[in-house]
């Protein structure tokens, strides 16, 4: 009679084991998905920025001249995508500073870059 309870609380202990195993391996592949979106939205996000630049300086040629006011697109490349970016212009004499922010659901990556307006 014994053994019939040594056999049924080992049994009990390795279905508790092997149910934890379970539990850490979901864990860790949940977080991992989740970082892999963070990550994906960052990308996405610098993207936007990136755009954001060769838009204002292909901007500024087109008017020939440096825009006063800071401009959004949102949405620049379809309703697929999302996010928006802001362009601001800076007039430093010899180059142009631009100034570009991405902005893709709820993250935001910035860049600036110089360039000579002839």
């Amino acid at each position: 009679m014994k053994d019939r309870g040594a056999a049924l609380l080992t049994s009990v202990i390795a279905i508790i084991v092997l149910a934890l195993i379970a539990g850490t391996f979901y864990s860790l592949s949940a977080s991992r998905a989740r970082m892999e979106t963070s990550e994906e939205k960052g990308l996405k996000a610098y993207y936007l920025a990136e755009a954001g630049i060769q838009f204002g300086i292909a901007h500024a040629y087109q008017l020939s001249d440096i825009p006063d006011a800071p401009v959004t697109q949102e949405n620049p490349f379809g309703s697929s995508y999302g996010g928006s970016f802001t362009v601001s212009w800076i007039d430093n004499g010899t180059t142009v500073l631009v100034r570009s922010t991405g902005q893709y659901q709820g993250v935001t990556r910035k860049l600036e870059a110089n360039f000579l307006m002839e």
